[in-house]
This record gives C-alpha cells, structure tokens and sequence, in this order.
C-alpha cells in the first residue's frame, strides 16, 4: 500500500530542478534586478548602495548551496568595532535571516556583512527559487537599514565612511 496517491502528481506539479547560474539570472532578470557577473563568474548586484554577490557552492559536480553575500557599503572606524559587534550580535539572537558578522580589516577598519545560504542540493521549483532570492535580498536589506538606522542617524554619517 502506497503512502502517496501516484494520481495526485499531475504534469503541472512543478518538478525540483538544478540550481544553476543561469537559472539564478532568469530569477533575478524575473524579479528585474539589475546585475552583472564579477571577474570571478559570481552574480553581483546593488541594493541601495550594499553590493551583494550570488555564489553557488559546489563540491565538483554537486551543487551543494545557494549563498547570497551582501556588505554593508559603509565601513566604520576600528574604535566602533564593540559597538558594530554589539549591533550584529543583537540582529542574530534575534533574527533568523539574514546570519551577519563585522570583521576588522587589515588597516583597522570595521567591514559590516549578511548572507543568506540555502541547501539546494536536490534543487528547487522556480518559485521556490524566486522565493529564496527575495528573502536574501529583503532581509539583508531590512538589516543594511538597520545599520544605516544605528550608526548614520546618530552621527550625522561622519561616523561611517
């Protein structure tokens, strides 16, 4: 006795298929956002100034992961790294998406990130595609706000370069 109804499955159940490159572009050309590719083959794209790179994580032939990386496009002084930390570890306690981090930079600087990441490996619909960049892009966004918010309406901006 069979736990599904093979009948129920009809030609119109949208089937999983491969995440691949091309099909990340016609999602984002779907969504109309504006993107390029890097030097690198990743998706690059701005959303209000924060860059934002799309990579598919592999290990050989499989694809393993849809990532999306986004930076916020200001960078803080080393002086504001508690303060940047204190921000980002309040959003992850409190947030499922997207996961954020601030890094000092070689020269002392304090670089402010999100990414989203997503199992693709046995693939996904197109909505589900859709979906998953739509998320990235909202919640990352929701959070560069959220920093804007933070560090530039307290200093006027001369807080953060």
């Amino acid at each position: 006795m069979s736990v599904f109804d093979e009948s129920s499955f009809t030609s119109s159940t949208p089937l999983l298929q491969p995440v691949t490159y091309e099909s990340v572009q016609a999602a984002l050309t779907e969504m109309n956002v504006n993107f390029g590719i890097d030097e690198d083959g990743d998706i690059v794209a701005a959303f209000e100034g924060n860059p934002c790179w799309v990579r598919i994580l592999s290990n050989e032939s499989d694809v393993k992961a849809l990532m999306m990386l986004g930076r916020w496009q200001h960078t803080l002084s080393g002086e504001q790294y508690d303060s940047a930390l204190e921000v980002v570890n309040e959003w992850n306690a409190t947030r499922f998406f997207p996961r954020t981090s601030c890094v000092r930079t070689p020269e002392g600087m304090v670089v402010i990130g999100a990414d989203y990441v997503r199992d693709v490996a046995l693939g996904l619909t197109k909505e589900q595609l859709l979906s998953d960049l739509s998320v990235a892009i909202t919640t990352c966004g929701a959070f560069f706000e959220h920093l804007d918010e933070h560090f530039l309406a307290s200093c006027g901006g001369e807080c953060a370069r």
